[in-house]
């Protein structure tokens, strides 16, 4: 079960405490809130949502004509929809729509609406997030990179260090070079890796 962001509590303590303390299940409270938090600022820090939905939902103003989606890659659109100030909706035809999956760009030909008007899309996006359970990936799914799941585990230790979570133990590894973060406490070298996963979007 995945509890702790991007993976797994037992995985999370595997990459942060030694042997002996990563099967001990008093931790587990700690790490799967340290987990969390830092993948919440990954989002954040990103402007997007990182772990894939099957039932992803969007909200953006209508009256333009390109918008970027919040989880992607984009693995399907479900529904386009615009929606008027009294609730109302009406289905727009998918197939006139352009989807870059890759970007989570969705761009129409002409604006989709009026200033009072809401455009809703359902769609199912976001990285695979491995439950390590021998779940296999959906075949159209997109694993999480590889470099961003070792940025996250660098920001656990480095908050867990700060913190002294763990002082009981000793981390698997620890740097004596005192580390530089950004404004939101993220360290620069994983600031730098999330550089090319950041969602820019007028929205």
């Amino acid at each position: 079960m995945l509890t702790a962001g991007f993976a797994t509590i037992v995985y999370l303590k595997s990459r942060l405490l030694p042997d002996a303390a990563a099967g001990e299940a008093e931790w587990d409270d700690e790490v799967a809130a340290l987990g969390k938090s830092v993948a919440g600022k990954f989002d954040r820090h990103c402007n997007r949502d990182f772990a894939r939905s099957t039932a992803a939902v969007d909200t953006f103003k209508a009256r333009a004509s390109a918008w970027v989606l919040r989880r992607y890659p984009v693995e399907s659109l479900d529904t386009v929809e615009v929606i008027d100030p009294d609730g109302t909706a009406t289905e727009q035809v998918i197939d006139e729509w352009q989807l870059d999956e890759s970007s989570g760009l969705l761009e129409s030909d002409t604006l989709a609406g009026s200033l009072r008007q809401k455009l809703r899309i359902t769609y199912t996006g976001g990285y695979w997030l491995d439950p390590r359970d021998g779940t296999a990936m959906p075949a159209e799914a997109n694993a999480l990179p590889d470099d961003v799941l070792e940025a996250w585990v660098a920001q656990c230790q480095h908050e867990a260090e700060s913190r002294g979570l763990f002082s009981a133990v000793s981390f698997r590894s620890q740097s004596d070079d005192g580390p530089r973060t950004t404004g939101l406490g993220l360290l620069d070298d994983v600031a730098y890796v999330l550089r090319s996963y950041r969602r820019f979007s007028g929205e």
